[in-house]
């Protein structure tokens, strides 16, 4: 299944070229585009059955926001998933050991294992890697308002957006952040995160990890825009949570209030609250063989439960 809109128009490309070389390897496949409302069709426009027991495998040519549409409209269980990159951020490609050039991720999906990919839960809304509220919410929110009017907008619109909303995030209402049942007060920040890579190939936590079972919470209580430079020294130092007022915890389940403009594996979101919890290994995901090898000697060395 591609994206049409992913990688400036790559991903029908991208989709037909793995398309010949999975036939040329005796496999049989089916090429589906993806809509606004996240349905399947066939390219003579026929709906596609997204019923996992229907296929032996699934190939998401696109981006995060593409495999955020897809998880969501399963819901009889999943069939191995596999992403070949080509978004803006392809977060979760990274986190799996999958290279962002065509051939090699072709390559590595291929000589690959499937592994148990951890699922968060946010008002019943699965997502892949991560929730947040604050500054980046804000800019996510106004890059598809821009989006609407202008498609093929370049990478650093983000940042104009977020620029565009710095005075909304000072004057902004604190959110009431739970984390396990313990109250910790007002945030002007928060990031729910199930994995370590943010948008862009940055690493927001490094103790965050997809594999683990758990989810980690990254906030900062004051705004970012009363010292953009220092967060984002921070961030490219990936030493954010070590800011004064900042804090990193692992979860089991998370509760914001007070939150209103949310984004969503990088999809623009509204609620009043959030509700987050872990769907440990709920995905299965092909990763490249280091990832694969990876996982399993963590999964050996961790202490089992009585």
């Amino acid at each position: 299944m591609f994206n049409p809109a992913s990688g400036s128009g790559r991903a029908e490309r991208w989709a037909r070229w793995a398309g010949s070389r999975l036939e040329e390897e005796g496999e049989a496949f089916a090429l589906a585009s993806t809509s606004k409302e996240g349905n399947l069709h066939s390219l003579d426009g026929r709906e596609v059955s997204v019923d996992p027991s229907h296929w032996k495998e699934c190939w998401v040519v696109g981006g995060d926001g593409t495999l955020h549409q897809l998880v969501g409209r399963f819901d009889q269980g999943f069939c191995p998933i596999a992403i070949l990159p080509c978004g803006t951020g392809n977060v979760v490609a990274r986190d799996l050991g999958i290279p962002l050039r065509r051939a090699a991720a072709f390559r590595a999906i291929r000589a690959g294992r499937v592994v148990p990919y951890d699922l968060g839960k946010c008002n019943g809304r699965r997502f892949t890697f991560m929730v947040s509220a604050g500054l980046d919410a804000l800019a996510v929110h106004q890059f598809h308002r821009w989006r609407q009017k202008c498609k093929g907008l370049p990478r650093i619109a983000y940042l104009l957006a977020a620029l565009s909303q710095a005075e909304v995030e000072r004057r902004g209402d604190r959110f009431q952040l739970k984390v396990d049942g313990v109250p910790l007060g007002g945030v002007s920040y928060v990031a729910i995160l199930n994995a370590r890579h943010y948008a862009g190939g940055f690493i927001l936590s490094p103790q965050a990890d997809p594999f683990d079972g758990r989810l980690t919470v990254v906030y900062l209580r004051d705004p970012i825009a009363a010292r953009p430079l220092r967060v984002v020294h921070a961030f490219l130092r990936k030493s954010l949570p070590r800011l004064p007022d900042a804090g990193c915890l692992d979860a089991r389940s998370v509760r914001v209030d007070g939150v209103q403009f949310v984004q969503i594996d990088g999809e623009p979101w509204q609620a009043s609250s959030l509700e987050c919890h872990i769907e440990k290994g709920a995905l299965p995901m092909r990763a490249s063989l280091e990832c694969a090898r990876r996982i399993a000697s963590m999964e050996a060395n961790s202490p089992r439960d009585c």
